[in-house]
């Protein structure tokens, strides 16, 4: 990783953090997903790019949608971020014919369901979980399924 993304990636976690409230593990798994994607995908700044997230409808769940939001510049104001109901954290970016899903390990979210749910967002637990979910590896925490458009399957 270029120094010039790391220093990127902590100036959009600090604008995350002002955005959202608080600096919170799903905020942040947001955040990586769409990092994940754009480094998949090729996205360069400026690039339109399509997104479809599936969450269950509340928080903390619901907190990924701003991590995206962030990282993205896809909001559902531009006509570029959709949101859809789910039971898993799934999300489907698109740029030009190809597309990325990627979806929030079984695992992660039981630990989330186990852990996370009913604390405080000004709790520091959740500054310490997120920092940690910062510096994982995203093949530890997403299921990653690529696909060109044009393809047949």
């Amino acid at each position: 990783m270029l120094v010039e993304d790391v220093l990127e990636e902590e100036n959009i976690v600090r604008i995350a953090e002002w955005f959202h409230g608080h600096l919170g593990p799903c905020l942040v798994l947001g955040l990586k997903m769409t990092l994940q994607a754009f480094n998949i995908l090729g996205v360069k700044r400026g690039e339109k790019v399509y997104i479809y997230i599936e969450t269950p409808g509340k928080p903390p769940y619901t907190c990924v949608i701003d991590g995206i939001q962030v990282a993205s510049g896809c909001t559902v104001g531009n006509g570029r971020l959709k949101h859809g109901i789910a039971d898993k954290i799934r999300a489907t970016f698109r740029k030009d014919n190809k597309k990325v899903d990627i979806s929030i390990k079984f695992e992660v979210i039981e630990w989330i369901n186990n852990n996370l749910y009913n604390i405080p967002t000004n709790h520091p637990k959740l500054r310490d979980i997120a920092e940690s979910i910062l510096k994982s590896d995203p093949y530890e925490l997403f299921l990653v399924k690529i696909q060109n458009s044009s393809e047949h399957h």
